[in-house]
């Protein structure tokens, strides 16, 4: 369990090394801190919902249904 422990710390030591060298870089060449992109969290969620169906008539859901039926 230590060692797992360890390890999570050691990666996460490691990319923020590498998140620092990145930022410093970036201050360094450009001047100003780098644009972090942020997403719009409305257009994610309205693309991942699913889109709501129409209910069928009764008699397109006897035709669906008898669509559905390949042995009689």
């Amino acid at each position: 369990m230590t060692n797992i422990i360890l390890m999570l710390v050691f990666a996460i030591a490691i990319l923020a090394a590498f998140w620092s060298g990145f930022y410093v870089g970036y201050l360094k060449r450009e001047g100003e801190p780098p644009e972090i992109p942020l997403p719009n969290i409305k257009e994610i969620i309205n693309n991942i919902k699913p889109e709501k169906k129409q209910r069928l008539s009764k008699a397109e859901e006897i035709e669906q249904a008898k669509a559905n039926v390949f042995y009689n």
